[in-house]
C-alpha cells in the first residue's frame, strides 16, 4: 500500500508538472480550490465532471499510471487508499492507507501524537485527524504527502 501511495502521489505530481493543474481540477482556472475531500481513491474521484482522476492519470497523453495499476488499487480485495487535501494554498495532497505492518502502525501512532487528537500530524492534515487517528495504535492510518 505504501509503494502504491507513493506511485499515485508521483503520478499526481507528474500530471501537475505536465498539465499545470491537478487532475481533480478541470483546467488551470476551474475550479479554483485545490481541495480534495477525504474519500476512497476510486471511480467516484472526479474533476467535477464525468472525468475520473484515475482515468485522467492513465489516459493516453498523460499515461502517468498504467491501467493495470488503476484496476488493482480499486479492486474489491485491495487495502484501499484514501486521499485528502485541505485546499489551502501551500497544503500537501495526502494519500493514506490503513496500517497493516507493525512498523507502519507505530509510525502512524507517533504521527497521531499517541491519541485521537492528531497533534503529531502536519498542520494541513490535522483537520482530518478524526478519520486518521482512531485511538488504538494498530488502527491508525499511514499518510504520505
Amino acid at each position: 500500500s505504501r509503494s502504491d501511495a507513493e506511485q499515485l502521489l508521483g503520478a499526481v505530481d507528474r500530471f501537475y508538472a505536465t498539465m499545470g493543474f491537478y487532475p481533480w481540477r478541470q483546467s488551470p482556472t476551474l475550479p479554483v480550490s485545490e481541495a480534495t475531500a477525504w474519500a476512497k481513491v476510486d471511480a467516484a474521484w472526479t474533476d467535477g465532471t464525468a472525468a475520473t482522476v484515475l482515468g485522467k492519470l492513465s489516459a493516453a497523453g498523460t499515461g502517468e499510471v498504467k491501467t493495470s495499476f488503476k484496476t488493482r488499487i480499486t479492486g474489491g480485495t485491495y487495502n484501499f487508499l484514501y486521499k485528502y487535501n485541505r485546499g489551502t494554498s501551500g497544503d500537501s495532497t495526502y494519500i493514506c492507507f490503513p496500517s497493516q505492518s507493525s512498523s507502519f502502525a507505530t509510525e502512524a501512532w507517533i504521527r497521531c501524537g499517541s491519541s485521537t487528537a492528531g497533534t503529531g500530524l502536519p498542520v494541513d492534515l490535522q483537520p482530518n485527524a478524526a478519520a486518521i487517528c482512531l485511538g488504538a495504535s494498530s488502527k491508525n492510518w499511514s499518510c504520505l504527502p
